[in-house]
């Protein structure tokens, strides 16, 4: 095995938690005329006027779940690995950040978070799940 590819290591979660992979915030939307607009955030100045600055948003509030504790499954029944969800925003906080690989000094977050199975807000149904 050489050092770009790496073993996933096996490990089980624990007490509420659930690991989900976030999806990546994208840094622009393309109209269908080939028009790129950048994501921007809504702010405000010292003195209160509205104002924009550019979305240093990096995930989305939502992703698909890798794996689930004992107990989240038994609380989330319909809720497997591979499921899409929404989390709620507080989720994002670097608290619940997780880190697959471990073996190195600097980690950097690649969008995977362990967060209580109370912090999963919804389940995204596909179109393939309606019919």
């Amino acid at each position: 095995m050489n050092s770009t590819q790496m073993s996933q290591p096996n490990f089980e979660l624990l007490g509420d938690r659930v690991l989900v992979k976030l999806d990546e915030h994208p840094s622009h939307t393309t109209t269908e005329s080939g028009i790129v607009i950048p994501q921007f955030e809504a702010t405000t100045t010292d003195g209160g006027k509205p104002t924009s600055t550019l979305s240093k948003m990096k995930y989305l509030y939502q992703g698909t779940v890798i794996q689930l504790s004992p107990y989240a499954q038994e609380k989330l029944p319909s809720i497997t690995p591979s499921t899409r969800v929404y989390i709620t925003p507080s989720a994002l906080s670097p608290a619940y950040q997780f880190f697959l690989d471990r073996s190195k000094l600097v980690i950097d977050f690649d969008g995977h978070i362990c967060i209580p199975h109370t912090l999963i807000e919804a389940k995204l149904i596909t179109n393939e799940q309606e019919n």
